[in-house]
């Protein structure tokens, strides 16, 4: 964000924007501090009733204790009981925290400038939403899914000699990581470096929480070849959850600096993997649920080994 000067409006101020459309709706916080605009940020959520209780349910979620609060906040519209939840606020803040909604000056210039800028985050966030509904038919399509995946859930092991080997399981909802709904296993049911047997374990426990973990996925994302594959489907179905779709990605293969067998898929009842182009934007999806899972199972795994060298408590 490009520092503005804003000369007539001293101190620490937020200028709130919104745009609604629908049960949808949009707001954008623009940060003055000490005359100078410092950032902005946008926020996305489901909206019911009046804009009036919309804006007001967003304040008082946003402006929380621990977060910063300024002494003035200014509303692009009239909020009910804005007495009362500018003494909330203030409470929070242990200090004076003003709210207004102007009409003329800097004040609503600013205003009227978070309302823009809420607009404007809502049009891109429509943008991407319909090119990962492309691109999610199409992964669909190339992976012979029943539905475009909206929930997909990748899982890695990280096992270096077969000492305190980890899992992981990462989600990304409509492409995007969702790291409240990250796990991570210790894997403590399987001896030596049996990798087959490890992904089963993951998978396993996993599935045996259900929808625990914030719902289940749409497309399960294994890394590995045939056998992690196979190791994970039987997982699934003794855990009663054989009908979720689940795939694997196989990493290349190189020799002598040329590729012996390129980024690959495998699918379930399918003898030979699907090999997409390497620019294929659902390869590139793929790709990057698979590297989180793995930088996330190797992460634990290093610290599991750093816990037991050291002496430490065990994962």
């Amino acid at each position: 964000v490009r520092q503005r000067v804003v000369r007539t409006v001293p101190g620490d101020v937020d200028a709130v924007g919104w745009f609604r459309k629908g049960n949808e709706g949009t707001a954008a916080i623009l940060h003055i501090r000490e005359g100078r605009l410092s950032d902005a940020h946008s926020y996305h959520f489901r909206v019911a009733g009046e804009e009036g209780e919309a804006v007001t349910s967003f304040l008082l979620q946003h402006y929380s204790e621990g977060v910063y609060f300024p002494g003035e906040i200014l509303l692009p519209l009239d909020i009910p009981d804005s007495k009362p939840v500018a003494s909330l606020l203030s409470e929070r803040a242990a200090g004076t925290v003003a709210i207004r909604t102007p009409v003329k000056g800097e004040r609503a210039r600013l205003v009227e400038l978070a309302n823009r800028n809420a607009a404007e985050a809502n049009r891109m966030r429509k943008e991407k939403e319909a090119d990962y509904e492309a691109l999610s038919a199409r992964l669909a399509s190339l992976c012979r899914l029943p539905r475009p995946p909206v929930r997909i859930e990748g899982f890695d092991i990280s096992n270096i000699s077969g000492a305190e080997p980890a899992g992981s399981m990462v989600t990304f909802v409509g492409g995007k990581a969702v790291k409240k709904w990250y796990r991570k296993f210790a894997v403590r049911g399987t001896a030596g470096q049996d990798d087959f047997a490890m992904m089963g374990e993951v998978v396993r426990r996993r599935f045996g929480h259900g929808d625990d973990f914030g719902g289940m996925p749409d497309l399960v994302l294994i890394d590995g070849g045939k056998g992690q594959l196979s190791s994970a489907m039987a997982a699934m179905a003794a855990a009663g959850w054989g009908h979720v779709p689940v795939i694997s990605l196989a990493k290349e293969r190189s020799r002598g600096g040329q590729a012996v067998f390129r980024e690959r898929s495998f699918l379930p009842g399918r003898k030979n993997p699907v090999v997409p182009p390497q620019n294929d934007p659902v390869l590139l999806l793929l790709m990057r649920i698979r590297d989180e899972a793995h930088r996330f199972a190797l992460s634990y795994h290093r610290m599991r080994r750093a816990r037991k060298f050291t002496g430490g408590a065990g994962a």
